[in-house]
């Protein structure tokens, strides 16, 4: 059987082999690398970029954003976390997304487990999502670093 490789030998094997390109540090106003698409780099990119945009998503509602509509909460962690990365189609197809978003009633009852009472549903979603959000930035830290440390930092729009 083949040895297991981690997410950062893949990566330093995408870096040794050339794949991407340096365009300067995003520290001091440059996009980063322009990272090979497909490629595992990406692929982590977005990964990450995914997760953080939910459990943002899921910090803003358990903070009570969610009382005001799921879409505005939606709205909030999107233009936080994606938006900047995206071209206007994606910023297009995200709002049409958002605006079917089901409301917070509803939301609380799809998540929760079937046959949840109602009047425990709120508790036990926000309580599930506060566990998601506390377990989440711990690896969003993590794989921004791993990018970070490679020179992996891609802040173009796609």
């Amino acid at each position: 059987a083949p040895a297991a490789v981690t997410a950062e030998q893949l990566l330093r094997h995408e870096v040794a082999a050339g794949r991407h390109h340096a365009l300067g540090d995003p520290a001091a106003g440059g996009k980063g690398a322009k990272l090979a698409d497909p490629s595992a780099a990406i692929a982590v990119l977005w990964l990450g970029r995914t997760l953080k945009f939910v459990v943002r998503l899921f910090e803003v509602l358990c903070e009570g954003e969610g009382l005001i509509g799921v879409t505005p909460a939606m709205d909030t962690a999107y233009a936080e976390v994606l938006k900047p990365f995206h071209s206007w189609v994606m910023r297009t197809t995200f709002d049409l997304v958002a605006k079917r978003a089901p409301d917070y009633p509803e939301l609380l009852r799809l998540l929760a487990p079937e046959g949840t009472p109602a009047a425990l549903r709120e508790e036990l979603v926000l309580g599930g999502m506060r566990r998601y959000v506390e377990s989440g930035y711990p690896l969003i830290c993590l794989l921004e670093e791993l990018l970070a440390q490679l020179g992996l930092v891609d802040e173009r729009a796609s």
